[in-house]
């Protein structure tokens, strides 16, 4: 299988080196790189690093203080709300059959710690609200939030609710502002985005090659006990449903931490996830995906590489 999506660039993801698409079992043939062409733009840029996450949260909140002091209120630059999660610290790793056997898609339950979390302790603004009267501190959260909740309210459903930074406070102000001010705003970037969506969403679901390594991967299945299935994705999306459907396993816990549901959904969950893990690596299943979704990406970015390039040049040098 191939490792989980990474985020370094290497030079020879944009190369626009050509890649075959084969269908089967793909061990014989060198593996695709597991970050396509497109995608490599994309981590070059948003490089997604603790110290970036950080730095970018302190921008928002800079921008938030500075707001609230506009409307004469205090408010201090945290990252009391920040947790930093490490997937590469998941032990065993998340793409293993032995975290499959173990944890299955990790819904029901996970490994101890679930990687490295780091979070940054408690809010000094909640002692700042605490001192204040009810009054006052209606006031503080009107400049923080706005009407963003009584607006969510009334639009009864989240489905009709279109949310209005304009109207969101200090927080709606700050958010725009910075997400404005990024590489993310850039028209090149939402193309290259949206292309990326597209290809994930469209192509690769019906390629010839992906619609025979599902036909194959879920006659495995079927073979080994769990029929129904018709393209990879769905043995996850399937369970996901029925686990939210489910509860989650919701319940009393027991002596060995886990309630009567979570325990049963977890015993499903693992064996689905097992011989899912072992169909995947029996087709091939991720390289041909890979490889499909590799090409795909070359031809946008051959048609359109002096706009990323310039998109790179413009942002790269300046992100944290």
């Amino acid at each position: 299988m191939l490792p989980s999506r990474h985020v370094t660039w290497t030079a020879a993801a944009l190369t626009g080196v050509a890649v075959a698409v084969t269908v089967g079992c793909s061990r014989t043939a060198e593996a695709p790189d597991a970050v396509g062409p497109a995608s490599a733009y994309v981590d070059l840029v948003l490089d997604v690093t603790t110290e970036a996450t950080e730095q970018q949260a302190m921008r928002y909140q800079e921008a938030v203080a500075a707001c609230m002091a506009e409307a004469g209120f205090e408010y201090l630059p945290t990252l009391s709300g920040l947790v930093s999660f490490d997937e590469a610290a998941l032990d065993p790793p998340r793409d293993s059959r032995e975290y499959a056997e173990q944890y299955g898609y990790g819904y029901g339950s996970r490994p101890d710690g679930a990687g490295s979390i780091t979070s940054h302790g408690g809010n000094p603004n909640d002692e700042i609200v605490a001192a204040m009267s009810e009054s006052e501190a209606d006031e503080y959260y009107l400049a923080l939030y706005g009407t963003w909740f009584e607006d969510y309210l009334a639009a009864g459903s989240p489905e009709g609710f279109e949310g209005d930074w304009t109207r969101s406070g200090c927080d709606g102000r700050a958010t725009h502002e910075v997400s404005r001010a990024g590489a993310e705003s850039d028209a090149t970037y939402l193309a290259l985005k949206d292309e990326i969506d597209r290809i994930e969403a469209e192509v690769v679901p019906t390629h010839p090659d992906v619609v025979a390594a599902d036909a194959e991967w879920s006659e495995c299945m079927a073979d080994a006990g769990f029929p129904g299935y018709a393209r990879q994705p769905d043995a996850r999306a399937s369970f996901n449903e029925h686990f939210t459907a489910s509860g989650g396993g919701g319940g009393v816990v027991g002596p060995d931490g886990m309630t009567p549901g979570q325990a049963e959904l977890t015993q499903e969950e693992t064996a689905l996830a097992t011989v899912d893990w072992d169909c995947i690596d029996e087709v091939g299943y991720d390289d041909v995906v890979a490889r499909v979704s590799n090409a795909a990406q070359q031809e946008f970015v051959d048609a359109h590489r002096d706009e990323l390039d310039a998109w790179v040049q413009r942002w790269a040098e300046d992100t944290p």
